[in-house]
């Protein structure tokens, strides 16, 4: 087998393509006392606010969390910078990691969900 490492200029074009500024959480109205103290500078939006919000419209962000295949319970959108969820403590990480497995966020499956129970085990 012949294995292919790309270089250190397609790996910083890779991250510059597929990766995003911001994080997008799917929020229920019950759940959004959890997170809202939690925001340094981050913010929740309404779906109503959000889907005019540049985030709801760049078409990269509505593939990447699949916003056609969010559940109706989905009321908020909390917007954050990268790295925000990494700082949680763990028992908000797991209740958030839940909400979106339930709410039908984009990068979800079952299977991932699987191993993100396996994961905060762990913590």
């Amino acid at each position: 087998m012949i294995k292919i490492m790309p270089d250190e200029a397609v790996l910083r074009e890779w991250i510059k393509h597929f990766t995003y500024d911001y994080d997008v959480f799917y929020l229920t109205e019950d759940s959004l006392k959890y997170f809202k103290n939690h925001l340094n500078d981050g913010s929740i939006l309404d779906k109503k606010r959000f889907l005019k919000h540049t985030l709801g419209n760049d078409i990269k962000y509505i593939n990447h969390y699949e916003f056609w295949l969010m559940d109706r319970e989905a009321t908020h959108f909390l917007i954050a910078h990268k790295g925000w969820f990494e700082n949680l403590p763990a028992e908000l990480k797991f209740r958030m990691l839940t909400l979106q497995l339930k709410l039908d966020r984009g990068l979800f499956t079952r299977r991932k969900y699987c191993l993100i129970q396996n994961l905060m085990t762990t913590l």
